[in-house]
């Protein structure tokens, strides 16, 4: 457990609790399976999520075929992602669990979870080229840190960071990565690793301005929106908020992709379409709620998201007043 437990932390810079399988859940494995595997679990190891770790016993591997039934009956007995943990097992082995989409990993070697879309070897473990444009996830990171006065984020580990954005923890890392790659922070020390911002803010941005994302995924009209929901107003609405400009008869919000989906299923956005309604809802490809913590306004999106939002805008007041929003954050 110890070797997995270090090729875990290195990919996840975290350390990762892997207990036994407690013996009142054991009871539900049949006779066989006992047998032929041990039981641990990975707490909160991919996606705040409990992993089954499985580990083949005997000296050679089960057959595929087997293994994938195995495997299969294991996940619908705990209803819970199951992964098999290999050692010394050749490349053309891990090829042909990767072909049958059984996920695994194999201790300093590689890693593979097809249902977590999560794939690292060797060869792409540790490299992130510089994109074309940043992750959403990416870009959470550098507007806050360009918005916090007090620049408290570079005192953050990454396990803090991945608590406070509320993303796993390889999804933290795979973010400060892609920063990194494209020179936008340095990351420091080695066993509780922070992020470091070495230039200006002003400066920072001028370098990611072409990387930076639109945040709005997509666009939605209501007749009403929910009360028990709090939602940020954006566009335009936020913008006459944050400037002079006049504001438009449509008032629009803002909120994730995981809250739309839930206020779907709970048949609270009364009127949904996708033409005309009141009230317009945009849907972010992060989280804005995440952005509004230093903020005067907490009932508005951050600026700089705004400013991303509608920078494409072609009315000439609405250029001129982002500019002026957005340099009194950033000088």
């Amino acid at each position: 457990m110890y070797q997995l437990q270090q090729y875990l932390f290195s990919i996840l810079n975290v350390q990762v609790s892997i207990v036994p399988l407690e013996k009142e859940e054991q009871k539900k494995l049949p006779f066989y399976l006992k047998q032929g595997y041990q039981f641990f679990v990975g707490k909160k190891l991919f996606n705040n999520k409990d992993i089954i770790l499985v580990i083949p016993l005997g000296t050679e591997l089960p057959k595929i075929s087997q293994l994938k039934n195995n495997l299969k009956q294991i996940k619908g007995l705990f209803n819970s992602e199951v992964v098999l943990i290999v050692d010394n097992i050749p490349s053309y082995t891990r090829n042909r669990l990767i072909k049958q989409h059984i996920g695994f990993i194999a201790p300093g070697k590689q890693l593979y979870i097809p249902n977590l879309l999560i794939q690292l070897d060797e060869k792409r473990q540790h490299r992130v080229k510089p994109g074309k444009n940043l992750s959403p996830s990416s870009q959470v990171i550098f507007i806050y840190f360009i918005l916090d006065k007090s620049n408290t984020i570079e005192d953050y580990s990454f396990s803090d960071l991945s608590k406070k954005f509320k993303y796993s923890p390889m999804g933290i890392t795979n973010a400060i990565k892609h920063l990194e790659s494209n020179n936008l922070c340095e990351v420091i020390g080695k066993k509780r690793k922070h992020i470091s911002f070495t230039k200006s803010k002003s400066e920072l941005w001028e370098i990611a301005i072409d990387l930076l994302i639109n945040p709005v995924k997509e666009i939605w009209y209501v007749e009403s929106i929910p009360v028990k929901w709090k939602l940020l107003k954006s566009n335009i609405t936020a913008l006459a908020n944050y400037t002079i400009i006049n504001p438009e008869n449509t008032v629009y919000y803002a909120t994730d992709s995981r809250s739309f989906k839930i206020m779907k299923e709970n048949n609270d956005l009364i009127g949904l379409n996708k033409f005309e309604g009141k009230y317009c809802l945009e849907i972010w490809k992060y989280d804005p709620m995440l952005l509004i913590n230093n903020l005067e306004k907490d009932d508005l999106v951050d600026p700089l998201s705004l400013y991303l939002s509608l920078q494409d805008n072609n009315d000439e007041r609405i250029k001129m007043e982002l500019d002026k929003l957005k340099n009194k954050f950033l000088w």
